[in-house]
């Protein structure tokens, strides 16, 4: 167990960081993005607070960048489609 469990709810916004070498990347990543998210939100297996981390942390950082404030998996979605 880590030494400091993290909450599964937020009451704050999460900031999701995408990038993408190009425009047209950066839109398709994103839409890939909505998609996994709708698959695991579906599935019951959806840690937002991990999601905004991994993205943040884990990731490549391209020179094309944009972030997505989000609370839950409802305003990610709508952020990440339009």
């Amino acid at each position: 167990a880590p030494a400091h469990p993290v909450p599964k709810a937020t009451s704050a916004p999460l900031i999701f960081p995408l990038s993408a070498t190009s425009p047209e990347a950066l839109r398709a990543s994103a839409i890939r993005l909505a998609d996994w998210v709708t698959a695991r939100s579906a599935a019951g297996d959806l840690d937002l607070q991990d999601l905004a981390y991994t993205l943040a942390r884990r990731r490549a950082h391209r020179t094309v960048r944009t972030a997505v404030l989000a609370g839950d998996a409802d305003e990610l979605l709508t952020a990440l489609r339009a």
